[in-house]
């Protein structure tokens, strides 16, 4: 009687919660290490719970887990991850992970100038830029009375990509009308095909020379155009642009004469390298 007695106690005693709780355990364990030793992963463990153990409710299982990635090693913390260099960097990141996980927020937002890790540090791989240069044969007229034509030649560097373009070019055309322009602009190509119409638009400062009257400041200009071969190292595009100054020409000093406001339309053939 007194054998079973003592044995209904016994069992009493260790069925209860005190008694099978660890009061070292965080409520914290690692769920499975793909790719990592059992020594390696158990330190993680211990690192990881340690960072827990105080800070995350206990009245969970947090469950940690660790693999590689090829030479990286992916850390986990429930729904919170880091993927770092290796596992040197496991004391850096767990308390990052805790952090995360405490505040219910991205990983990304604990990040700061001493606790960069893996990915975070490594410099980003970017597309490199097309980069053409541009030789163009270009027709100009002046858009108010008596303004007249020009011809000349347009020289200018293009880079970006199969849908933006940035451009720098230099007009010289002369005539009747005479037309010189250094500008800057972007153009949008509108489709990613071989041949693609594009529109474009920019500044710069130009001069306009008419019937015996000229001027120079700043303009702003918009194209329209179609781009040939452009999955070629040489193409072409056909263009409309059409420069819009913010002055007006007026004869030269001691001469007397009408003043003009003049946009300058030009048509251009242009050869792409």
């Amino acid at each position: 009687m007194r054998k079973s007695g003592a044995a209904l106690f016994a069992a009493i005693v260790l069925a209860s919660p005190a008694a099978l709780a660890d009061p070292l355990d965080p409520g914290c364990a690692m769920d499975r290490h793909a790719g990592v030793e059992d020594a390696d992963a158990e330190t993680v463990e211990q690192i990881v719970c340690a960072e827990v153990r105080g800070k995350l409710p206990a009245d969970r299982r947090w469950r940690v887990r660790v693999s590689k990635l090829g030479g990286k090693v992916v850390l986990s913390l429930e729904d919170k991850q880091l993927v770092l260099s290796g596992l040197d960097e496991v004391p850096i990141a767990a308390p990052r992970l805790v952090e995360a996980a405490a505040d219910v927020k991205p990983v990304v937002e604990t990040q700061d100038a001493t606790n960069i890790v893996g990915l975070e540090a490594r410099t980003l791989k970017k597309k490199s830029s097309e980069v053409h240069a541009l030789l163009s044969i270009v027709g100009v007229a002046g858009l108010a009375p008596k303004t007249g034509t020009g011809a000349g030649a347009q020289l200018g560097l293009s880079a970006g990509s199969t849908s933006w373009a940035f451009l720098g070019d230099l007009r010289l055309a002369g005539g009747d009308t005479a037309h010189v322009a250094l500008t800057g602009g972007v153009r949008h190509y509108i489709l990613t095909s071989d041949t693609s119409p594009f529109a474009g638009m920019g500044m710069g400062v130009e001069y306009i020379n008419v019937d015996h009257a000229d001027g120079g400041g700043l303009g702003f200009y918009g194209e329209i155009g179609l781009d040939l071969l452009r999955t070629h190292q040489f193409g072409g595009a056909f263009s409309l642009r059409c420069d819009m100054p913010t002055f007006s020409i007026s004869p030269g000093s001691g001469k007397s004469g009408p003043h003009y406001y003049t946009p300058v339309i030009g048509a251009a053939i242009t050869m792409r390298f």
